[in-house]
């Protein structure tokens, strides 16, 4: 049965869905928690545009857990998709590109015995890296995105996270979009219609650019009802 489930997960379209079934985070306040089984609509919309689509456009509003379903997408490409799977975490502050890193090591350590892949290799609070073998090395490094970044290796995934709250958000992607050689996955909500990312968003529904457009709205969690917005 577990070989069965290994098989599933590693599956290149639906895998990532079956992968949420034993993958853990930690909610605010609460006990750990297993994601798969206690997802909102926001997170199945991000997991139904990951089958479609390699570089996404997520727009949404704020508290849907769309970073924390990301945070199990990164581990997935880590785990399942990418032999040498490099994943690059971007965040406006390097304390919070720590933090995207420090859930993905969360989840990543608390896979079932059977699904680990060995000790890490480096384990930093910028980077994870794990030996899966001889010739297979996967790693997750966390970057500040300011008008300095500089990523000199190509990644296999991109999470760039609250991309319309950088402080340049067009210079911080003429920086890494180079280093892009896989998927990539803006999470970000609006700020405001005259930001680079709200530009950037009108030439994805335009169909001028690189990113699939996904709108999630404040609605799309269990919680939150017409009377909740009014």
């Amino acid at each position: 049965e577990d070989r069965a489930r290994v098989t599933r997960m590693a599956d290149p379209i639906h895998g990532f869905r079956e992968f949420l079934n034993v993958w853990y985070f930690q909610p605010e306040g609460k006990k750990p928690m297993i994601l798969g089984e206690t997802l909102w609509p926001a997170q199945e919309k991000y997991a139904d545009c990951t089958r479609e689509h390699d570089w996404i456009f997520f727009l949404k509003a704020r508290k849907l857990g769309e970073t924390t379903i990301a945070e199990a997408y990164d581990g997935w490409v880590m785990r399942f998709r990418d032999m040498n799977a490099r994943v690059h975490l971007f965040s406006r502050r390097d304390d919070a590109a720590m933090e995207l890193l420090a859930a993905v090591k969360y989840g990543l350590k608390r896979l079932p015995e059977w699904l680990q892949l060995g000790k890490p290799e480096r384990d930093t609070v910028h980077e994870y890296s794990i030996r899966a073998g001889p010739d297979d090395r996967r790693m997750a490094k966390a970057y500040p995105a300011d008008n300095d970044t500089a990523v000199e290796a190509t990644c296999t995934h991109g999470h760039v996270d609250e991309w319309a709250r950088m402080g340049n958000p067009s210079r911080v992607w003429q920086a890494i979009e180079p280093s892009m050689s896989g998927t990539c996955h803006f999470v970000t909500t609006g700020l405001g219609p005259q930001n680079y990312s709200s530009e950037y968003w009108r030439r994805c529904l335009a169909g001028d650019a690189l990113h699939a457009p996904v709108f999630i709205g404040a609605l799309e969690r269990p919680d939150r009802n017409d009377a909740w917005m009014r």
